[in-house]
């Protein structure tokens, strides 16, 4: 699964809705919380199957929820095998999930193996999942961004799901096994995953970046095209949320890791307010606060340490009759 791999992202929307944003109007209506449901997600056909600048064979996909109310995006690098392996319903059972999920690049993955599986590097370090019996596997990159929003495509469901989620609450963050490697003192996890010692005043963060503040077709269209032309990166153009901590070294090199599943609060500094969001895993120098130059995760360098497991992607909702 280790990438090795370089490619133009190419995202495109069909929306046409041109729907505006009624965010605040809708607080009084606060009913319940609408949790997203990927043990069995629904597989978007509309220009999705198309492959990432072509000779590559990366493939991006975008999944929706069970209800399909929310959207994944998904890179595979074996785009032809996924588009086999959908059923008429174009709904992804467990089996399937379980076929593409080697082949799995970048994105997000609904998890294909159970939480004390032996044989996955990725169980969540913490041993269960914070609900039902999976989550989301999640690799953020430079060119396999980790987007996830509202259904977004030209459907009825596209317009349910504007009139039935209203703005982001939540989800929830926990450490694959690999972070473990950290705490290998001896070396022989760390070298056999290629993972370098954290460096002393060290911090891998996870956040989410929000983008487009309205739900206009045009908005979506800007920073989609944005997106392919490699214009913005991550953060670029957007609102981040709060970070939550997935590992830290103090000035003596002690680590420190992420304990079970940690809630991430969505509704601070503006992000509530977006409709599109990018999960981002960064690592910060304590002693400056900023982006680390000499530590990096990258597609050759400490390459395990770019997942991490996310679940119950929550957002407020109303009853739509």
């Amino acid at each position: 699964m280790k990438k090795h791999l370089l490619f133009a992202l190419a995202l495109t929307c069909g929306a046409s809705l041109l729907l505006t944003s009624c965010h605040k109007d809708d607080d009084e209506d606060d009913d319940s919380d609408y949790v997203a449901d990927y043990s069995s997600p629904k597989v978007n056909t509309n220009v999705f199957f198309d492959k990432i600048a072509g000779s590559t064979g990366v493939s991006t996909f975008v999944f929706s929820d069970v209800n399909g109310n929310t959207d994944i995006y998904h890179y595979n690098i074996d785009g032809p095998l996924v588009k086999a392996l959908v059923d008429e319903g174009l709904t992804l059972n467990a089996e399937i999930i379980d076929s593409i999920g080697n082949n799995f690049y970048g994105g997000f993955c609904p998890t294909w193996y159970a939480a004390n599986d032996e044989d996955s590097y990725f169980t969540p370090r913490c041993g269960t999942y914070h609900s039902g019996s999976g989550a989301l596997l999640c690799n953020p990159g430079e060119y396999c961004r980790a987007i996830f929003s509202k259904h977004m495509t030209v459907d009825f469901a596209a317009l349910t799901s504007y009139l039935t989620l209203k703005s982001i609450k939540k989800l929830y963050v926990a450490l694959p096994d690999t972070y473990t490697a950290l705490l290998d003192t001896a070396q022989e996890y760390r070298d056999d995953l290629e993972i370098a010692q954290l460096p002393k005043n060290t911090r891998i963060e996870f956040l989410v970046y929000g983008y487009v503040d309205s739900f206009r077709f045009n908005d979506f269209k800007s920073f989609l095209t944005a997106v392919q032309s490699g214009a913005k990166q991550a953060g670029q153009g957007g609102v981040k949320s709060q970070t939550i901590t997935l590992a830290e070294t103090d000035a003596n090199g002690k680590v420190t890791l992420l304990d079970g599943w940690a809630e991430l609060d969505l509704t601070q500094n503006g992000v509530d307010d977006c409709y599109i969001y990018e999960a981002y895993i960064r690592v910060v120098d304590t002693t400056t606060g900023k982006e680390s130059t000499t530590y990096t995760i990258s597609n050759d360098v400490n390459t395990y340490l770019g997942y991490v497991l996310v679940d119950d992607i929550t957002y407020a909702s109303k009853s739509l009759f």
